[in-house]
């Protein structure tokens, strides 16, 4: 299935059974993609933000946030503005900013750097706690 016609077909998408068992699947590469467009016409068909396939098998699933947060330390020189941009739709769509990841941090516990000031602020905007988890 084409990227168009899932941003222009998402009413008809959201009973297909079979679209609907890979959709986590199209939500992971929309976001390693940062497709902004896509990611929010996955979402409102009934993606689930906070699922990241990649970690199914985890004790704990770390969702899409704790990915992006890593990857905006590392590539925020070429893709900054694209990666907060993915982060925003993320969390307007519903994804968890407390969501905890590995040894039970949250993704603001992972903004200890001047670097990530951005993405600190965009996790404040949509309630993170700024203690991230305090069982942490």
């Amino acid at each position: 299935m084409e990227r168009e016609e899932i941003i222009n077909g998402f009413e008809y998408l959201s009973n297909d059974e079979v679209f609907l068992k890979e959709i986590q699947y199209r939500l992971r590469d929309a976001v390693s993609d940062l497709d902004v467009e896509l990611i929010a016409a996955l979402v409102k068909i009934g993606a689930d933000p906070n699922v990241n396939p990649d970690f199914q098998y985890r004790e704990r699933n770390h969702g899409f946030l704790h990915v992006l947060t890593l990857r905006y330390e590392v590539d925020r020189t070429l893709h900054g503005s694209e990666i907060l941009n993915v982060l925003e739709v993320l969390l307007k769509a519903g994804a968890d900013p407390n969501q905890a990841g590995d040894c039970n941090m949250a993704p603001i516990q992972r903004c200890t750097s001047i670097t990530l000031m951005p993405v600190k602020e965009l996790l404040l905007k949509y309630n993170a706690r700024i203690d991230g988890n305090p069982i942490y």
